[in-house]
């Protein structure tokens, strides 16, 4: 059996192929808009006759608050450009006996 896989499979070296060539990347990104509009466009097109998903929400909750919740879920640019750091906030703890 072992000379049968020997005989198959074969062992090839490095030098038949050529580098890979280091690839730069020349394209901008571009800034992402996302208006309210577009949000209600996708909350418009859920569907209501699915089950909910792991948030546990069902989708027709959603839909039926979808203009109540489309400016919230619309973040300001000012929020994707922002740099958060956490703060640790040290509060004494005194037990009551």
């Amino acid at each position: 059996m072992c000379e049968f896989f020997s005989s198959v499979f074969s062992t090839e070296t490095d030098d038949k192929f050529e580098p890979i060539k280091d690839k730069i990347c020349s394209y901008d990104c571009t800034l992402i808009i996302i208006t309210v509009d577009d949000v209600l466009k996708r909350l418009n097109k859920l569907n209501v006759n699915k089950s909910e998903g792991p948030d546990l929400i069902h989708p027709r909750i959603i839909y039926e608050i979808r203009h109540k919740i489309a400016q919230p879920l619309n973040v300001p640019t000012i929020w994707k450009c922002a740099n958060i750091s956490p703060t640790v906030s040290i509060k004494r703890v005194e037990r009551t006996k």
